[in-house]
Formats: C-alpha cells, sequence, structure tokens
C-alpha cells in the first residue's frame, strides 16, 4: 500500500486526474455547472463509504474469528 501511495505522491496524480477533469467538463459543455457535479460526487463518495465500511467491519469479524456486534 505505501508502495502505490509512493508513486501516487510521485507522479502527482491528483493534479492529473484534476486537469484531466477540467478538460473533460469543459469539452461536454458543463464547465460552468462544476460545482453541482462535484456535491453529487462528493454524496456519492460518502454513500460508498456508508456502504462498504459496515461490510468491511463484518468480514473482518469472519476472517479474524473475532466475535460479532450482534
Amino acid at each position: 500500500m505505501f508502495f502505490l501511495l509512493g508513486i501516487y505522491k510521485q507522479l502527482d496524480l491528483l493534479s492529473a486526474f484534476t486537469e484531466i477533469g477540467r478538460m473533460i467538463a469543459a469539452s461536454e459543455g458543463w464547465y460552468d455547472e462544476r460545482r453541482t457535479v462535484q456535491f453529487y460526487f462528493i454524496i456519492g463518495v460518502v454513500a460508498l463509504c456508508a456502504v462498504a465500511l459496515p461490510i468491511a467491519q463484518e468480514n473482518s469479524h469472519a476472517k479474524f474469528g473475532w466475535p460479532s456486534r450482534d
């Protein structure tokens, strides 16, 4: 995991993804509404985390033999 984070940091992928997103938004004509798109993207990430966290916790309990919270 640290190796992948190191590659991510060295290549500055966040800036690259941001610039690619700007170019796509400008070419598709929705650059002016990017704040709305960003808002719904964040809502989607939060919803995904809210669903994934309980699943990951349950799987970790089963994997390591820890007692369930039930």
